[in-house]
């Protein structure tokens, strides 16, 4: 499910600031779950596509950028994502970003966009973005 106003996020830790050019005709909400194009390294929001996942970014305001091509200010770090079903034995798991606002423990064409450091059990994790690696890499 996609994000249709801006979401409040909490992080853990010092998180990176980075500006990412984003593709244009789009919006982003803060708290949204940034990630690069595979041809032209351009800021999308996260979903279940092939090469999509490493890196990952959480998008630190809203943007509009409709019939434009600006530059987002994003941060990548640990970062609490919410998920009822988050458990004790998640701790060290790949995850994946398959929307803008959801992580998921599986996907069929997303990169792996972090590992689960931490959880709030029934709740939340708390993902390190900084881990996203390729999926070749897990073969």
């Amino acid at each position: 499910m996609a994000l249709t106003a801006d979401r409040p996020y909490e992080t853990s830790g010092p998180m990176q600031s980075v500006r990412i050019l984003m593709t244009t005709n789009d919006i982003y909400f803060k708290g949204a779950l940034i990630n690069l194009t595979a041809a032209g390294g351009l800021g999308v929001v996260a979903s279940n596509t092939a090469a999509q996942g490493n890196p990952t970014f959480i998008a630190t305001k809203y943007l509009d950028n409709t019939g434009k091509t600006e530059y987002l200010e994003c941060e990548t770090g640990k970062v609490w994502i919410p998920d009822a079903a988050a458990a004790q034995a998640d701790v060290g798991d790949y995850c994946y970003a398959t929307a803008d606002d959801t992580i998921a423990k599986a996907a069929n064409a997303a990169n792996p966009c972090g590992m689960i450091v931490d959880v709030r059990v029934g709740v939340a994790w708390l993902v390190d973005l900084t881990k996203g690696i390729p999926v070749t890499a897990l073969a």
